[in-house]
């Protein structure tokens, strides 16, 4: 969605209006679930419906993000005067905010599903290393979870380099 400048409005805020929806029915869910926990025999299986439900979650997390980031980017590009450079610096911020929460809880996802498909993190040869959002080779990504952090780490950079932009336009005085 983030490569698609002229895509339809309407599509867009249908895809809005499902996400919605999904983080609302899945929190319920959740949360149902949770409630299940002493009456259920069976916790793993349980376990496993409720990570389903903050997979979907997290999914639907990242959809509205990704719409919202790809709105304010736009907006940030247009900015000519001072007051529109200062409401996107702002509306850049605080997508920041969200996307720093939203790697926490993907991360939270990428831990439970590497326990599952490739063991305990204290089990696991490292090809790479973590450092500053770099690249890092991972013993196995059966998931895509990892794909889907690093896509979330390059929209990180992504609104560092608006924002950068956004506030060296400001000093430059043939841009006031």
């Amino acid at each position: 969605m983030l490569a698609a400048p002229g895509g339809s409005r309407q599509v867009l805020e249908e895809v809005r209006a499902r996400a919605s929806h999904v983080l609302t029915v899945a929190g319920n869910y959740r949360r149902r679930l949770a409630v299940c926990a002493a009456d259920v025999r069976n916790g793993a299986s349980l376990s496993f419906l409720i990570s389903a439900a903050h997979k979907m979650q997290n999914h639907a997390a990242r959809t509205l993000y990704m719409l919202d980031q790809q709105q304010a980017i736009r907006q940030a590009k247009t900015a000519r005067t001072e007051a529109e450079r200062t409401s996107s610096i702002r509306a850049i911020a605080a997508l920041a905010g969200r996307l720093e929460s939203l790697l926490r809880d993907t991360k939270v996802t990428v831990d439970e599903v590497d326990r599952l498909t490739v063991g305990p993190p204290d089990q696991i040869s490292w090809q790479g290393q973590v450092a500053q959002g770099r690249a890092v080779t991972w013993p196995t990504d059966a998931t895509g979870y990892h794909r889907v952090l690093a896509s979330l780490l390059s929209f990180k950079a992504q609104l560092a380099e608006e924002r950068e932009s956004l506030e060296s336009a400001a000093t430059r005085p043939e841009l006031k």
